[in-house]
């Protein structure tokens, strides 16, 4: 936390790119249809979180990782660093929710419904994220590399978060009605982080 704590600038960063966008979307798009609404808030997560996740891994000296290397398990630190990103997710992607609803005065889709997508949802970034960083790291050119590996792993995900978000703005007939894309959005998250538990711990050693 010590060390997420030291590049704050960063998420102040990221925030200040959120509020661009929803700046920009709100001088361009007066009044958004739902999917409009819904497609520009994803992106908005996504680019948001691929600029501020570049630190994920990226801004640790080699030095640092050998201390920590020393002073934690790999598999802990791989979950610590996940859990961090999931965090850092979230409440980027509900600043921006907030700040859409600030400009617009409404949602397509109930607060909780959405709410409990972006919880799932952010598992799944974070885990892509944590391990393309981890991936990138080794590269003289961790900063293009990371969206290069991130896109293509992010792809299924998207694509299931808009089909399920279109499904909720067309029929507002409750979260229980959309349970097997949830349980979806909950299998892409189990396939996206246990491979980084297996393999971080080979390529951190390295």
């Amino acid at each position: 936390m010590s060390l997420e704590f030291k590049s704050r600038r960063l998420l102040l960063t990221a925030g200040i790119q959120s509020m661009s966008f929803v700046l920009i979307f709100f001088h361009g798009l007066n009044n958004p249809s739902g999917p409009e609404w819904d497609t520009f808030f994803w992106l908005m997560v996504l680019f948001s979180s691929i600029a501020g996740l570049s630190r994920s891994f990226l801004l640790n000296k080699s030095g640092l990782n050998v201390y920590l290397f020393q002073l934690i398990r790999p598999n802990v630190f791989y979950l610590l660093r996940c859990i961090s990103n999931f965090v850092y997710i979230f409440f980027l992607s509900l600043f921006t929710l907030l700040l859409l609803w600030l400009f617009y005065g409404f949602m397509p889709f109930a607060f909780l419904d959405i709410l409990l997508i972006l919880l799932i949802s952010s598992i799944g970034f974070s885990a892509i994220f944590t391990f393309s960083g981890a991936i990138a790291s080794e590269s003289n050119q961790a900063a293009v590399l990371l969206p290069l590996l991130s896109i293509p792993l992010l792809i299924p995900l998207i694509m299931v978060l808009f089909a399920l978000c279109n499904k909720i703005i067309a029929n507002q007939s409750g979260i229980e009605s959309y349970t097997l894309d949830l349980m979806l959005l909950l299998l892409l998250d189990v396939l996206y982080f246990l491979p980084g538990m297996f393999l971080f711990k080979h390529m951190w050693g390295e």
